[in-house]
């Protein structure tokens, strides 16, 4: 029953399950979810990890919206470790979101 998004195993895998999108006792969430990079790890094509790019971003919310959910939540995988206050470019970014 698990589900899971933000890394897709190729781009009809993202088209078809992306935004992911939950319903639940007549209410209807739209889950977005990107990274900042991967730790070094290699993303061979065509596998896909949604990673941080505003025009990437902006496509996905005008989906996200399209389908009329109560709400749209993005995860974001970002910052640097073991800093508890955002950065000038985390802040720009969540004020674009």
């Amino acid at each position: 029953g698990f589900q899971q998004t933000g890394t897709f195993k190729n781009q009809r895998d993202r088209e078809q399950f992306y935004p992911l999108m939950v319903y639940k006792n007549g209410f209807k969430l739209a889950i977005l979810n990107y990274t900042y990079g991967t730790n070094g790890v290699p993303t061979d094509a065509p596998t896909i990890v949604n990673l941080i790019d505003t025009a990437l971003i902006r496509r996905d919310l005008e989906e996200a919206r399209a389908r009329k959910p109560h709400f749209i939540i993005a995860f974001m995988h970002w910052g640097l470790e073991y800093q508890l206050t955002e950065n000038p470019e985390q802040r720009a970014l969540a004020k674009f979101l």
